[in-house]
């Protein structure tokens, strides 16, 4: 008999603690699914900014300024186009996590729907306000970082402009000044006295 009682609520324990197993399962899922997700993303824009700085610092003649100038809106092109795709995936991640949780919680309810219904609903709110406060924050996060880096593809077009405009003006007072110094020492020509 003690052990019958013994059996029995061993099987109740397993019922009320298997669900939110489930749940926390599911809630770890989804951080590492966050995680690695935040982590490609920042390698990604990393990478790009890398190549940024490797391709201004092959810049070394007005043709190589002109090209890369001509680059930067393919840049520009790629960062939008990456950054629309991640809030995307961003949007998904969310959605998967919103439906985990609400799946894993249901599963409780209906287990414990009479002392549970609060405390339930609490948790799948907070979970919810959560997770939309995480995708906010990344994504004012990801918009911050793609501003800045704009912003620093923008300063270092100007500043390859402006370098490159002194080139070509530096290169025109060299050339200016080599023609002017070749007419001053040209020899004057010979005058032969006049005939008595």
């Amino acid at each position: 008999m003690n052990n019958d009682f013994m059996d029995k609520m061993k099987d109740s324990s397993r019922q009320l603690y298997a669900p939110w197993s489930r749940f926390n399962q599911a809630m770890l899922r989804n951080a590492e699914k966050m995680t690695d997700f935040s982590l490609e993303t920042m390698r990604h824009y990393s990478e790009m900014g890398l190549e940024q700085l490797r391709n201004v610092s092959s810049v070394d003649s007005p043709e190589a300024a002109s090209s890369f100038n001509q680059k930067q809106t393919e840049l520009l092109n790629q960062l939008g186009q990456k950054m629309l795709s991640d809030a995307q995936r961003l949007t998904e991640l969310g959605n998967e996590i919103r439906n985990e949780v609400m799946s894993a919680m249901n599963e409780i309810y209906s287990q414990n729907a009479s002392s549970m219904q609060d405390a339930m609903q609490s948790a799948a709110s907070n979970a919810s306000k959560t997770a939309e406060d995480f995708n906010r924050k990344v994504n004012e996060n990801m918009h911050k970082a793609a501003n800045q880096m704009s912003e620093a593809v923008k300063q270092t077009t100007q500043n390859i402009n402006k370098a490159a405009s002194s080139v070509t003006a530096g290169a025109t007072r060299n050339t200016n000044d080599v023609a002017q110094e070749s007419e001053a020492t040209k020899p004057a020509a010979k005058t032969t006295p006049a005939a008595k």
